[in-house]
């Protein structure tokens, strides 16, 4: 990854952690089903990966 990219992705995640509580929101809203909540998890899942992600290369 490009220095650029990795600034917009870290953008774009700060822009995802600011707007967590509406996330939770969402995902409250999502797990009254149940492929909510596997569509839920996955998000999940999808953000520690990425973080992860951005920490190795960082």
């Amino acid at each position: 990854m490009t220095a650029r990219t990795v600034v917009i992705f870290s953008g774009r995640l700060r822009q995802f952690i600011l707007s967590g509580s509406f996330g939770l929101m969402l995902m409250k809203e999502l797990t009254r089903e149940k492929r909510g909540l596997y569509f839920s998890l996955s998000a999940i899942m999808l953000v520690q990966v990425s973080s992860t992600v951005s920490k190795s290369t960082a």
